[in-house]
């Protein structure tokens, strides 16, 4: 499925017929709603050059996540034209999104030169209701399994944490394959799958949730920014993207 060049975000919601795509070139910055069947462009929405993370809240808003060097926000935008409906301010940059299954509850990663955290806001009231601090100053993604009621967060480049979504805590730590830079949840919340990007080389590393231990490993396109796996639970959505190329790669999970 083509996407713009300069892709550094992507997601969908159910029934994944259509991918919202973050693409940044130079100083411009976009908002591209495309349809997967098609591949047309439908909706082109400037974005500020402070956008860096994208979720959708099923059956609802288009969220963005803006970082500065030392602040951030969450908007809400209309998942079908991308128009802003509001914004809400958070207390430092936004690196990335995890959405309860029910739509009910959006966790935004905080990270700062200093530390990481998690800020809950409400997907009705668009306020902050709770806010926890994580270990490490280097957090860099966060998904959500609603099923464990566990928020699932990548650590530097190296290990994830396995955080109690309702307190805060952290219940286990395990190490995965270096050069990871991103994650993603299986829609039964068995495996979690680690992007990784060492020099040239691009892989998935496959790991059960209950055992926190690698059983496998899938291909990655060169250039891959993101996982998303589809709501089906089908395939793995890899995001890819460079200054000149922009593009979303569909691999067939196996059964």
């Amino acid at each position: 499925m083509s996407g713009p060049a300069g892709l550094v975000a992507a997601s969908t919601s159910p029934p994944d017929l259509t991918y919202w795509v973050l693409a940044k070139r130079g100083r411009a910055e976009n908002l591209q709603l495309i349809d997967r069947v098609s591949g047309k462009v439908q909706a082109i929405v400037p974005e500020s050059t402070a956008a860096d993370a994208i979720a959708e809240v099923p059956a609802g808003p288009l969220l963005v996540g803006r970082a500065t060097a030392t602040a951030g926000s969450l908007e809400f935008h209309s998942s079908t034209s991308g128009a802003l409906g509001s914004s809400v301010a958070l207390s430092g940059p936004v690196r990335g999104i995890a959405v309860s299954a029910n739509g009910a509850t959006i966790n935004a990663l905080i990270v700062t030169a200093k530390s990481s955290s998690v800020e809950v806001i409400s997907a009705t009231s668009h306020s902050v209701v709770d806010t926890f601090p994580l270990p490490g100053q280097a957090s860099r993604a966060i998904v959500m399994d609603d099923a464990r009621d566990s928020l699932f967060v990548l650590v530097g480049d190296q290990a994830v944490d396995e955080i109690n979504a309702t307190s805060g805590q952290v219940e286990s730590q395990f190490n995965v394959p270096p050069a990871a830079r991103a994650i993603a949840m299986s829609t039964d919340g068995t495996v979690l799958y680690v992007l990784r990007a060492q020099g040239s080389v691009f892989n998935v590393s496959e790991f059960k949730v209950a055992t926190e231990a690698q059983f496998g490993a899938l291909p990655a396109a060169a250039h891959s920014v993101g996982l998303q796996v589809t709501s089906d639970g089908h395939y793995l959505g890899d995001f890819v993207g460079t200054s000149k190329i922009g593009n979303i790669q569909f691999f067939a999970l196996p059964k």
